[in-house]
């Protein structure tokens, strides 16, 4: 956990007012399954590589929202082509945490979010390093407030979080 300035992690939810965000990987996954059983109620995906409309559609749809959780998953291993993230991608979270409460979680490399600008305007940041199921259903577990966070980041992210950065979490 790098971020938690909303206290997502340590506060009781009112899940109608938070949606959930998948980018990169199919709803109904370990990570979204649990969110849905303690209430959210909205859920919506988006590809790695969405077009303009698609990014309008999804800002639509969740107009009436106070917080967004988003997923960042399905990246690859390529360092080229920032392992799969795309600008389109990126552009999508920084609109949402213009008008929202956004808490990021990624399912991937750390390194995808080095040119990442947006660190200021999303209230948290989770890194779960992959998307298999066991990080899937932790990270929920996480959020759900059922499962101490007490990870460090091994590397930098840019200039924003050094290594060994983490808040932990009871």
């Amino acid at each position: 956990l790098l971020k938690d300035e909303a206290e997502l992690l340590t506060q009781q939810q009112n899940w109608d007012s938070v949606a959930y965000v998948c980018i990169g990987s199919y709803l109904k996954n370990d990570f979204h399954l649990p969110l849905a059983q303690a209430g959210l109620s909205k859920a919506v995906s988006c590809p790695l590589r969405s077009t303009l409309d698609k990014r309008t559609q999804i800002k639509r749809s969740l107009e009436k929202f106070e917080r967004v959780i988003i997923s960042i998953d399905g990246l690859n291993r390529n360092s080229m082509g920032n392992f799969g993230l795309s600008p389109g991608a990126i552009a999508l979270i920084h609109d949402l945490a213009e008008a929202k409460d956004v808490f990021v979680t990624l399912f991937g490399n750390p390194y995808s979010l080095e040119d990442f600008d947006g660190f200021e305007q999303i209230e948290g940041l989770l890194v779960a390093y992959e998307g298999v199921k066991e990080s899937r259903s932790a990270a929920a577990q996480a959020i759900l407030g059922r499962l101490p966070v007490s990870g460090r980041l091994p590397v930098s992210i840019g200039d924003y979080f050094p290594a060994g950065a983490g808040m932990l979490t009871e």
